[in-house]
Formats: structure tokens, C-alpha cells, sequence
């Protein structure tokens, strides 16, 4: 009898104990699940941040980028020298323009402005060929050749002034112009400084003058 009742107190032991890890075994498994949503929840929810952040970061980067590019762009604009239009006038300019007057041919004397090649100083033209030039035919030979060639270019030449070259001597007869710039043009720092005291050309016989 006593066998019999411990037997069943065992059984139902162990069913109790069976059940309670059953219970516990079910317990753990849903609390298992939940942990596992939460941590799903937890990882979706910083996955949708973080592609939330990097779509923020992104634009900031294009917008940075761009703003960069742009202010490059307007730091070469700013530097970079402006083309020349053909209306700024230069030393080089000018010897350019003399260079390609006409020889100036007057009572057998003969002037070739090819051979000018400084203007720091006051260019000095000696004649090729002996003659009897009057200094007043070489003035208007002068205007009427180099006056629209120079104005073609942008250079307006004016009051000429002579002084010098006596009739019946080879002094170098000196010829003063006022300079000024035709509309549209522009002349450089150095143009400007050389053109501010006007242009001015000496003229030397082989012969006497008249």
C-alpha cells in the first residue's frame, strides 16, 4: 500500500514538474519573441534613421558641393585677365601703328617710320636720301600720312607744334602732337604716361632745309 501511494507521488511529481517546465519552456519562448520584436523594432527603427540621416547628408553634401563649385567658378571669373578686344592700346600697339605709316617723301628727302623702335625716348628720323625739303610741306606730308592711319587704330593725333630744323641748316626738325583716344578705346598705364606729354618725332635732313 505504501509502495503504491509513494509510486503515484512520484508520478504526479513528476507531472507537476513536467508542466512547470513546460510553463517555464513556454514562458521563455515568449519572452523570447518579444525580445526578438523589440529588438527588430529597435534595429528597423535606427535602419529607417540612419537612411533618413545619410539622405540628409547626402543633400548637405550636394549643397556644399555645389556652393564649392560655384565659388570657383566665380574665383576664376574674378582672376582670370579679361581678353583683349583689339581697343586696348599698348606700347607695342603704337610702335605697330608708327611702323606702318608711309615713308614721308618731301624735296627729295625720304623718312621711313619702320625704323622706330623705342618710345622711352623721343624717336629720331634721319633721312635716307638728300634733298631740299620746306619744313612746312614735311608738316602737312606728315598729317596728311600718318593722321588717319593713327585715328584708324584708335589714336587721334592734334595741334601739331614744330620748333627747331632752321632753313638752311640740318637741325632736327621737331614735331609735337596732342594724342587722344578714339571712342571705345582704352590705352594702358605706360601708353597713358607717354601720351600724357604728347608725341613727339625729330625729323633730320640729309640736305638743308629750305
Amino acid at each position: 500500500m505504501i509502495n503504491h501511494i509513494h509510486k503515484k507521488y512520484i508520478s504526479i511529481s513528476t507531472n507537476v514538474e513536467y508542466v512547470a517546465l513546460n510553463n517555464r519552456s513556454s514562458y521563455l519562448s515568449h519572452k523570447a519573441k518579444k525580445i526578438k520584436g523589440a529588438m527588430g523594432y529597435i534595429i528597423n527603427f535606427l535602419f529607417k534613421e540612419c537612411s533618413i540621416m545619410n539622405k540628409k547628408l547626402f543633400k548637405l553634401f550636394l549643397l556644399v558641393a555645389s556652393f564649392s563649385l560655384f565659388a570657383v567658378s566665380c574665383a576664376n571669373k574674378s582672376t582670370e585677365p579679361e581678353k583683349d578686344n583689339g581697343k586696348t592700346i599698348t606700347v607695342a600697339k603704337v610702335l605697330e601703328v608708327l611702323k606702318s605709316v608711309p615713308k614721308l617723301e618731301v624735296g627729295g628727302e625720304t623718312w621711313d617710320f619702320s625704323a622706330i623702335t623705342d618710345l622711352n625716348s623721343i624717336p629720331r628720323l634721319t633721312s635716307s636720301t638728300s634733298g631740299n625739303a620746306a619744313m612746312s610741306d614735311v608738316m602737312n606730308a606728315l598729317i596728311a600720312g600718318a593722321g588717319p592711319i593713327l585715328e584708324k587704330n584708335g589714336i587721334i593725333a592734334s595741334n601739331p607744334k614744330v620748333s627747331g630744323g632752321n632753313s638752311g641748316t640740318k637741325n632736327p626738325l621737331t614735331v609735337s602732337l596732342s594724342v587722344g583716344l578714339a571712342d571705345g578705346y582704352s590705352a594702358d598705364q605706360e601708353v597713358q604716361k607717354i601720351f600724357a606729354n604728347g608725341l613727339t618725332l625729330e625729323l633730320i635732313p640729309s640736305g638743308n632745309w629750305k
